[in-house]
């Protein structure tokens, strides 16, 4: 998986919006790789992003794309304090990262992951079961979330749920690290119907 980044970089002196929207260059086995690995559409976008972000600030450096997506799998394209950066760096070189997928594709070990919060993905199943479409928007910005962010919110949901096996009806709300999105999350003993929201009980 080759890092074609250079081979955009001359385009990046015509195009305007380079600034808001870089160009991203996979081939086509790339792409093959990383929708294999993510398999889920949002964790894809969710890549994007990140990437994107990382030609932005043009501090991220690799000489493959699989050491940008090992990387990602491990602990995010994100370098700030939120996911583990006390200090900023001027520049940040990844190599030899890649040893799992390695080992997934030639060795025939077991597919790598992305690490989430215990729980995420049942809690994420819920979601998607209620509503699709909306399942969907919050599956991305959960998984857009850091992992001490995620396990907040699920241990806030899970004592909320325990009250509310008491008689106890709580209701949770919170804004995601991207500051665009929240969510409210109803606790309640018995089904409710409230129109055009998400509904978990």
């Amino acid at each position: 998986m080759e890092n074609l980044d250079a081979i955009t970089s001359d385009l990046y002196e015509t195009i305007d919006v380079y600034e808001k929207n870089p160009i991203l260059t996979f081939s086509m086995y790339d792409l093959y790789m990383i929708f294999d690995i993510l398999e889920k559409g949002s964790l894809f976008l969710i890549y994007l992003d990140q990437r994107r972000q990382c030609l932005l600030e043009k501090k991220t450096h690799t000489s493959t794309e699989l050491d940008y997506l090992s990387t990602f799998l491990i602990r995010d394209l994100v370098f700030d304090k939120k996911h583990g950066f006390e200090e900023s760096f001027d520049m940040i070189s990844l190599a030899n990262v890649s040893t799992d997928i390695d080992n997934y594709y030639l060795c025939g070990k077991k597919k790598p992951v992305r690490k989430v919060a215990v729980g995420t993905n049942i809690f994420l199943k819920q979601i998607n079961d209620c509503d699709g479409k909306i399942g969907f928007t919050i599956e991305k910005e959960f998984l857009s979330a850091s992992i001490k962010t995620q396990k907040d919110v699920l241990n806030k949901i899970q004592k909320l749920q325990k009250q509310a096996t008491k008689g106890k009806s709580n209701v949770l709300s919170f804004i995601f690290d991207s500051n665009v999105m929240g969510i409210s999350v109803i606790c309640c003993k018995n089904n409710l119907y409230i129109p055009n929201e998400l509904e978990i009980n």
